[in-house]
């Protein structure tokens, strides 16, 4: 009996939480280290919005590294979907 810690079926996650963990340490260390004063804090900034994001930038770059050139058809199809409208009318009207 084996097991598998990182087989085709979970490699994907696998990425993309290491990618994420990546661009957020990677955008938040400089927000740190402005707050220690050891990097200008107008600077800080840019690099604060690039950690935020990072769990969108994972998703982008490993749903390219998985579909290709199909991403935004399987990122953004659903929104072109009828339930989809469906459901955008129903909840604004709730909401009024």
């Amino acid at each position: 009996m084996s097991i598998e810690v990182a087989g085709s079926e979970n490699k994907f996650a696998v990425m993309f939480f290491g990618l994420m963990f990546l661009i957020g340490a990677l955008g938040f260390t400089p927000w740190v280290l402005a707050s220690y004063g050891m990097f200008p804090a107008f600077l800080s900034v840019p690099f604060f919005l690039i950690g935020d994001g990072s769990p969108t930038f994972a998703a982008i770059i490993v749903s390219l590294i998985e579909y290709g050139k199909k991403v935004s058809e399987y990122l953004f199809g659903q929104f072109g979907r009828k339930i989809f409208k469906n459901l955008v009318f129903s909840s604004n009207f709730t909401v009024i």
